[in-house]
């Protein structure tokens, strides 16, 4: 999900244009703004260095997010775009954006959704970085997991309850869920055995305190992949996520 490259991000809304570079900038990315078509082709034949993808929104005055890439596209061929919208499909398309086909990430997105999303139009980061889930309602707790992971070149998506866990889960990408047992909301371990039930592909790692001493505890019997005692060693945690995406890769 981390990456190098130069996105031009074209959005007439300040807010979510700020929003959209601060989250890719904060992932690796040399990010240039445009609030406008126009600024957005002058901004193109200003810049130096090769842009390797466009991040534009479908619905803009004057010109269209679809005619800027079309125009873009005669200037750089083959350029990466990536559209993103609020807007409901019908109106999506009337503004000349194909409802199969495209790239579309729709609005609003959280930070890592859009990190995945590129990503994934750019291409090099698909079979090779593994995306885990971070499910812990101990906001600390989780931002420390997730920092160990990113470091780590995982891409990660964070949750915080086990209702939101199958959220996250729904909108694919992830081949690891790392879940708290004690969450809130559908705990734990009803999450791991409804991602069990519909996400049967995805790797689960239950961690808790009361798995101190892990030898007594049978992740088979209760349904996951492998178990964590809290706290836990950042070389244990990846030794763990790692041992179980090879398998899978493997399986």
């Amino acid at each position: 999900m981390p990456g190098n490259e130069t996105v031009l991000v074209v959005e007439d809304q300040a807010e979510v244009r700020e929003y959209a570079a601060v989250a890719l900038g904060a992932y690796g990315y040399r990010v240039i703004e445009a609030a406008s078509a126009e600024e957005a082709l002058l901004r193109f034949e200003q810049e130096r260095e090769r842009i390797d993808l466009v991040l534009t929104d479908v619905v803009m005055p004057n010109i269209s997010g679809r005619e800027l890439a079309d125009r873009l596209e005669k200037l750089q061929p083959g350029m990466k775009v990536l559209f993103m919208s609020g807007y409901a499909a019908g109106i999506i398309a009337r503004h000349g954006v194909p409802e199969k086909g495209m790239e579309l990430i729709e609005k609003p997105f959280l930070p890592e959704q859009l990190a995945i999303k590129v990503r994934e139009v750019l291409g090099g980061g698909g079979a090779d970085q593994a995306t885990v889930l971070v499910a812990e309602d101990s906001a600390p707790v989780r931002k420390l997991l997730a920092e160990i992971l990113r470091e780590a070149g995982y891409a990660v998506v964070e949750a915080c309850d086990g209702v939101e866990t199958l959220e996250r889960l729904a909108e694919g990408h992830v081949q690891l869920a790392l879940m708290d047992a004690g969450m809130p909301r559908q705990g734990g371990f009803d999450a791991a055995r409804e991602t069990r039930r519909q996400f049967p592909e995805v790797k689960i790692i239950l961690m808790s305190a009361a798995f101190d001493g892990v030898d007594a505890w049978d992740p088979v019997a209760l349904g996951v992949d492998g178990l964590l005692s809290k706290p836990m060693a950042p070389k244990v945690l990846l030794d763990t996520v790692q041992g179980l995406l090879a398998s899978r890769r493997l399986g």
